[in-house]
Parts: structure tokens; sequence; C-alpha cells
């Protein structure tokens, strides 16, 4: 895509099971490069393109007028993308940080700043799906843009003590095995469960929480078929059995069917090549090999 000149925004699916805000957008740049791009193109992919995917003007280059939140760093990320985690700086609406003051900094925002507060969307039906959002009661509510160009404090000013400073380990990994305890995919009974377990549970934190509803296309296969045809037959089953001491392997009533939720209908008959992990290392290998 990149090379036919389609432009490539960086994206996250920050908000869904193990996939955390700040530590996932690295995972992300260093993916993008480890698939062929070259740093320079994965940082306009993760700034100015992922800006203009969203259209705002504001963010995504630094620029006159433009948002002052950017890093400065102790290494050169044209060089290596890996780079962008020698943070040296961080400017953040035009004040400076050193790392430690940054990691130190008060919990909460003064009361001058115009702080968005939205929490992550869940979609839940489709259609319709059903996505849970918050916001700070005390403060006026602005659009949210992405999780990356305006990051949301803990704490907004004005919320009270009913919200941890420092988030409790036991009580994530308490909400992360509700959340997950059952087959959540959007559409099923147990996501539109969780979007309701949010919104009382972002209720009780005293925000202002509502549901949302919005139709969306969701992909569902009718037929599956994995078969090798010669020299011998053999067709996969394309199920897993339950597994002792995973509970939630024997649920599968609950689950969807094994599927490329992004692939096309097709029928394809081709020779069969094994590429370990699919990584550029493995296909350069096989190149080695006579493979084409």
């Amino acid at each position: 895509m990149h090379d036919a000149g389609i432009p490539v925004a960086l994206g996250t699916d920050a908000g869904n099971p193990l996939t955390l805000h700040g530590a996932s957008v690295f995972m992300e740049l260093e993916a993008m490069q480890a698939s062929g791009l070259a740093p320079r193109d994965v940082l306009v992919a993760a700034t100015g393109n992922a800006a203009r995917a969203l259209g705002l003007d504001s963010t995504g280059t630094v620029a006159a007028g433009a948002a002052a939140d950017l890093v400065v760093l102790d290494a050169d990320p044209l060089s290596d993308i890996r780079n962008v985690r020698q943070i040296a700086l961080i400017v953040r609406r035009g004040e400076v940080y050193t790392r430690t003051s940054w990691n130190t900094r008060a919990a909460f925002p003064t009361p001058n700043h115009e702080v968005p507060f939205v929490c992550a969307s869940s979609p839940v039906r489709s259609p319709p799906a059903v996505s849970v959002s918050c916001s700070s009661p005390s403060l006026r509510p602005r659009p949210a843009t992405s999780a990356a160009s305006r990051p949301s404090p803990l704490r907004p000013a004005g919320v009270g003590g009913q919200i941890p400073r420092d988030p409790s380990p036991d009580s994530l990994r308490e909400y992360m095995r509700r959340l997950s305890a059952r087959p959540h995919h959007v559409g099923s009974p147990y996501d539109k469960d969780n979007a309701e377990w949010l919104l009382a549970k972002f209720q009780t934190f005293g925000l202002d929480a509502h549901i949302e509803t919005f139709d969306v296309l969701f992909p569902t296969p009718k037929e599956r078929v994995v078969e090798l045809v010669a020299p011998t037959t053999f067709r996969a089953k394309l199920q897993e059995p339950p597994m002792p001491g995973d509970p939630t392997s024997s649920q599968q009533a609950e689950q969807l069917p094994t599927y490329n939720a992004y692939s096309i209908d097709g029928d394809v008959t081709a020779p069969l090549v094994y590429v370990n992990f699919g990584v550029p290392a493995d296909y350069e290998r096989l190149a080695r090999m006579g493979c084409r």
C-alpha cells in the first residue's frame, strides 16, 4: 500500500484487552518498521498522516499555531524507530517536562486547564453497535480526537476522591477477568453486558456516562474450508478442543468460528508453503531457498 502511494496512518485498538495506551503505540511503530517502512515514513504515519485521517489540522506537525504537544528524544528515530522510546523532554500544551518531572507531576490538572475526559469506547451490538463514553461533570466536554493526540488525565479536576489516584493491580486484574470471562465479540450478549457493566462502573466514579448506539458492518463467515487435496487428502476441523485449566475454551456455543475477518469471499487452490511466523525475515529465507 505504501509503495503504491496510499497514505498509511498509525492506529491502535487501545481500549481492547491487552492493548495498552502508550505501550501499544511503541509496538505498532516497531511493527511498521519491521514490515518494511522506513523510519521516516513510520513517523509520518504516526503524526501527519494520523492527524489527516482524523480530519485534524491542529496536530501532527511542528508548526506555528499547531498544538504544542511533542517529545524531544535522546536518539535519532530516523536511524531506528525504536529510538522513540529514548525520551528526554516532553512538551504538553506548551509546558516542558523532563521524564522525571513528567512521572512525578501532579495527578490532577489545575482548574484553569480545560480538559476533555472521554473514556475508551467499546462496540457492543451490530447492528446496532453501542459504545460507552463518559466525561467529567465539572468540565465542559469536547469531542475526543484520538487517544494519542489528546491523552486524558487519570482523574479530572472536580471529580472528587472517587477515582483512585493509582489504579490497584488487583482491581485491574479482576476487571480484566470480568470483561473477558465469556466471548464478547461485537453483537454478542456478553459484549452488551460488558457495556452496561462499564456504564455502571463509570457512574460509580462520579462520571457523566451514557451508552451511545451506532449501526456498523461486521462480517461473519457462512462457510470455511481448509483442506489438503494432494498427494493425500485432509480436511482441517478449524476448531480448538477444550483445554484443561482454561474454562473459556469450552464456551464453543458462544464463540465465533475461526476465520479471517478482513478477507473477501473466495476459493483458492495453491501449493502449500510453510512461512513460520510470516515476518519479513521468513520470506527472505524462503527467497534464498528458491521459493518465489
